[in-house]
């Protein structure tokens, strides 16, 4: 269309159609004549609009060709330039008769179900059996920026070239191939592939494409369903990225990190540092069985019954261990220091098991090496401050002693003499007794030193001393190799005591059953602590599975011991700070090994 001239230039195609000479100007009033009037209206004031604003021009309208018979046409047109309003408009026309006639032979109800699919938010799309375009929704072509009379003027011959050009150019190989063999195979499938925008952006669509045959199963047309998945993918990515920088962190760990169902069944295992490459065997574990197999070859022989006995009991009451045992690395041992945590759901119901284990050998073998240093010290101030009591106590009582013999051999020559001084004796025995009990004097100082006298006393759950005191033994490297089962009465009784004496008898008692187990096999170390009340009493048990007491009457005893580095001054002093408590204590021997017991009164409430 020339705007100066007001004419039309038509191709030979159009030419042909109207019976027009091609190349040919013509006015407006004569391509009208070829227009159907019911058409006519909209599309002069469609045109006349777009000459005025020099935006696009689109309509369909219907064409009166030679013979009188009409075709449906669709028209677009642009300018040259929206600036000059004397350049040349430059347009198409698209047959469209077929659409046209097809879509006004629909029934109602399938108007009603195009209507429905073109409002649906899904991009869909449909085929002939060949390929060639039947219908976009209106989602479809605002994914694709495309309608379906475009496809041709875009250079586009059917539904698969179109999705191939529109695909990302790392795609589209990987899409065409897909879809020629979805097309031949004549069977659904599936793709998802980067598609170009509109923007020069791209985005993740997932296709699934199904075939349609006749009651002879021929095959008639073919539906496609293009979801926008570009969220969901890129969210994956990003979750797929951050599960990864987890992973690396993981994996760059001086640590054992694993986890395990509800069953015991191992489900993953971080990149094992050099201390810990032994743990390859624990990575296909079934059960809690096969993980107690699996660690005879690597846990040392000696903390395997702690471990196990750790591990089954965390399985069994859902509550996580915390436990210090040697595994193997290379030629030798190293310590390790192993917790786990459960992860219950909403409902309380077990899901996983956490672990972590810490190579902390450095730090236990320098504990060992300080607790040596600190034990001779505490050695050599015991040996330094006997041998400055012992001189003290010598120098003390060596002048009474001694006046003890000067008056005792007076006494013996004034006897032996010719004539014998009865007066002169009898003056030396009365020094004698008066030197003996001077010496008794200075002993009775000494004792009553070192005599055990009562603390402050104060109102206090036992349950909580008993714990304190369980505590500070499992620190000590007796108790770390010892099963300690603890039963606290629920009622949580209390009592007048002196929390710290009453916590050292504990102790005692604790390190006195470690040590009668002593001999036995590590697995077999085990000590139950028990609190109960009794009447208007509250009763300390402690049981171990020992070889029992010799002599239950005589544990008590002073200087009594069986034990060949024994004082035999431990169970004394818990016997004399439980007597000034007001309790007792006793000892006996069970089926299983030996027990002691304590009995306090109940704290008046």
């Amino acid at each position: 269309f020339i705007p100066m001239s007001e004419t039309f230039l038509l191709g030979h195609d159009l030419s042909k159609r109207l019976g027009l000479p091609p190349m040919t100007p013509i006015a407006p009033s004569t391509m009208a004549r070829h227009l159907d009037c019911r058409d006519l209206g909209a599309l002069l004031r469609n045109w006349r609009a777009s000459l005025r604003s020099g935006r696009a021009f689109s309509a369909s309208h219907r064409l009166r060709q030679i013979g009188g018979a009409g075709k449906w046409l669709r028209f677009v047109a642009k300018p040259a330039s929206r600036i000059d309003r004397q350049a040349p408009w430059y347009g198409a026309c698209i047959d469209i008769d077929e659409t046209v006639t097809a879509t006004s032979a629909i029934s109602p109800k399938d108007d009603y179900l195009i209507r429905f699919v073109d409002n649906v938010q899904t991009p869909i799309w449909a085929s002939d059996a060949k390929g060639h375009v039947l219908y976009f929704n209106q989602a479809f072509c605002r994914q694709i920026e495309c309608e379906p009379e475009d496809l041709a003027r875009n250079g586009y011959a059917d539904v698969p070239t179109m999705l191939v050009a529109l695909a990302h150019p790392d795609d589209q190989r990987r899409v065409e191939q897909a879809l020629s063999a979805g097309f031949s195979s004549g069977e659904p499938f599936l793709l998802k592939y980067r598609q170009m925008r509109g923007d020069g952006g791209c985005g993740w669509v997932a296709g699934c494409v199904r075939p349609v045959r006749d009651d002879a199963g021929k095959l008639q047309r073919w539906y496609g369903v293009w979801d926008d998945v570009d969220r969901e993918t890129t969210s994956r990515e990003v979750l797929h990225g951050r599960e990864n920088q987890l992973l690396l962190v993981l994996q760059s760990l001086p640590a054992v990190v694993w986890e395990m169902d509800q069953n015991g069944r191992t489900r993953f295992f971080n990149r094992r540092p050099a201390p810990f490459q032994h743990y390859e065997s624990f990575d296909e574990v079934e059960d809690t069985t096969e993980l107690l197999v699996a660690m005879r070859d690597s846990i040392h022989p000696d903390d395997q019954a702690l471990l196990a006995t750790g591990i089954e009991r965390s399985i069994e009451t859902n509550v996580g261990w915390h436990l210090r045992y040697r595994r193997r690395a290379g030629d030798g041992w190293r310590w390790l220091e192993g917790r786990t945590k459960p992860l219950f759901d909403e409902s309380g119901q077990l899901l996983r098991w956490y672990g972590m284990a810490i190579d902390v050998d450095d730090e236990v073998r320098a504990n060992e090496g300080l607790r040596a240093a600190h034990e001779d010290l505490s050695r050599l101030a015991r040996v330094a401050s006997l041998a400055e009591l012992s001189a003290s106590i010598a120098h003390e009582i060596s002048q009474p002693l001694a006046a003890v013999a000067a008056n005792a051999g007076a006494c013996f020559r004034w006897l032996a003499a010719e004539s014998p001084n009865i007066e002169m004796a009898r003056l030396s025995a009365a020094n004698v007794y008066k030197d003996a009990n001077v010496a008794a004097d200075i002993i009775e100082r000494v004792r009553t030193m070192f005599q055990l006298k009562q603390g402050d006393k104060s109102i206090v759950p036992i349950n909580a001393v008993i714990s304190d005191a369980c505590a500070i033994y499992k620190q000590e490297e007796i108790g770390r190799t010892t099963a300690l089962s603890i039963s606290l009465d629920p009622a949580n009784p209390e009592a007048t005591v002196d929390a710290l004496q009453i916590r050292q008898v504990l102790i005692n008692l604790l390190r006195n059953a470690s040590e009668a187990m002593g001999d036995l096999e590590p697995w077999r170390h085990a000590i139950d602590v028990k609190t109960e009340h009794i009447d208007d009493e509250l009763v300390v048990t402690l049981e171990d599975r020992g070889p029992g007491i010799v002599d239950a009457e005589r544990i008590f005893e002073t200087f009594y011991t069986t034990k060949p580095s024994g004082t035999g001054l431990g169970l004394p002093i818990c016997k004399t700070i439980v007597a000034l408590h007001g309790g007792r204590i006793w000892a006996e021997n069970t089926n299983r090994g030996a027990r002691v017991a304590f009995a306090l009164k109940l704290a008046l409430t």
